[in-house]
C-alpha cells in the first residue's frame, strides 16, 4: 500500500514576529524564500517550526543529523 505524502499547500499568520496578516501558498515541491534583511524570512521558517515541532525551542533542542 502507497503511504500518502503530507505537503504544506498554505499557511496563514495572523499577528507572527511583526506580521500582521499574511497568506502563504506553497509549491508541491520547492519552495525559496528570499529577501532583505528584516523582511521576515527566519519569522515564516520559526511559523514552519511551530506547526512541525510545536514550539521554536523543541525544534532547536532536536538532534538532526
Amino acid at each position: 500500500m502507497k503511504q500518502s505524502k503530507k505537503i504544506f499547500t498554505k499557511m496563514l499568520l495572523n499577528n507572527w514576529g511583526g506580521i500582521s496578516h499574511k497568506e502563504l501558498v506553497f509549491h508541491e515541491y520547492v519552495n525559496l524564500f528570499s529577501g532583505k534583511s528584516g523582511s521576515g524570512k527566519s519569522t515564516v521558517m520559526d511559523a514552519i517550526q511551530v506547526i512541525l515541532y510545536g514550539s521554536v525551542a523543541a525544534a532547536c533542542s532536536l538532534d538532526l543529523q
